[in-house]
């Protein structure tokens, strides 16, 4: 696992928080590409409709009764709900959702190890999604991301500093990828993190329909890249590039797309490294193609004009244009 740390400075202290996250996890870049042809969703009034089913899933799904005034909107399939205690987003067309607690993650004492074991925590999270109607079907559990939280004085690290022993493990989120039939489905995802009392605390679901027709076109090429006739596009063949992993599948857009997009795909991930360097520079990435190799861009925004402050940076002598 690797460590992401996130360091703040305030008075006197240096607050040290650390995310674990799996490799397979990282950001991975993909170039997002620009469509003027593609809108963003216009702002728009809730409808009644609107309004109950973002309550049922509120209520009798997520267990979460508004305490204060719950603050709606919508725009496009985009509809929002929250208050101090709670942000809520979801998608009416594609059933996506995002839920976070506010007090998830903000524990002042530590989580007890026996309880965020695997064998412990899974079967709990399971329950969870059985009881609340999330109960996806094709998921398999990819890792934790865990989260800690605490404070040492503003002074320089030694090398060998973990702040995993310097501060509280505050939140254990498990992250599942989505495999139908042995065919994995690139874009889905589902992140479960329970607060103490059970209840859900962090909740992103993103797992749209397929047709059965692109996960067949899915298998074929499996078959075409395990028998090496799938050909490497001839921009991932420069000698500062090393191909990591060549893997079939289907992939789609992602919650915030503002359309969706799917596809039968080989997603190749790579890693691309500037030598000739005391301190060469290494980037990762991933490219989906189609099986002529032409590349496939799932997500996919429109123009957006730049700011007055953008376009007055642009315009002052000696900057990049």
């Amino acid at each position: 696992m690797t460590a992401n740390l996130r360091i703040l400075i305030s008075a006197g202290m240096v607050l040290v928080a650390a995310m674990l996250i799996m490799p397979e996890a990282l950001a991975l870049a993909q170039e997002t590409a620009v469509n003027p042809k593609v809108s963003m969703p216009k702002p728009r009034e809730l409808t009644a409709r609107d309004r109950a089913e973002i309550s049922d899933m509120l209520q009798k799904q997520l267990a979460t009764k508004p305490a204060g005034e719950l603050q709606e909107r919508a725009a496009g399939p985009f509809r929002f709900a929250g208050t101090k205690e709670f942000s809520y987003i979801d998608r009416s067309d594609l059933h996506s959702l995002a839920f976070e607690n506010a007090a998830y993650g903000t524990a002042n004492k530590p989580l007890a190890s026996k309880e965020i074991s695997r064998e412990v925590l899974l079967p709990r999270i399971d329950d969870v999604l059985r009881k609340s109607r999330l109960d996806v079907k094709n998921r398999e559990f990819a890792g934790f991301q865990d989260e800690f939280a605490g404070a040492t004085p503003k002074q320089e690290l030694p090398r060998d500093f973990d702040p995993r022993k310097a501060s509280l493990h505050v939140a254990r989120t498990a992250t599942y990828e989505r495999v139908i039939d042995g065919v994995p489905v690139f874009g889905s995802e589902l992140v479960v993190g329970l607060n103490p009392d059970g209840a859900i605390g962090r909740l992103r679901l993103h797992w749209p329909r397929l047709a059965p027709e692109m996960i067949n076109e899915a298998r074929r090429m499996q078959a075409l890249v395990q028998k090496q006739q799938w050909k490497l596009p001839e921009e991932l063949k420069d000698r500062d590039t090393e191909i990591l992993e060549t893997r079939a599948g289907v992939g789609h857009s992602g919650f915030a797309d503002p359309g969706f997009r799917s596809a039968a795909v080989v997603r190749v991930l790579f890693r691309k490294t500037t030598k000739g360097l005391e301190h060469p520079i290494s980037s990762t990435g991933y490219k989906y193609f189609d099986a002529k190799g032409q590349e496939v861009h799932f997500s996919v925004f429109p123009k957006v004009p730049a700011t007055l402050a953008a376009k007055k940076l642009r315009e002052e002598p000696g900057t990049a244009k």
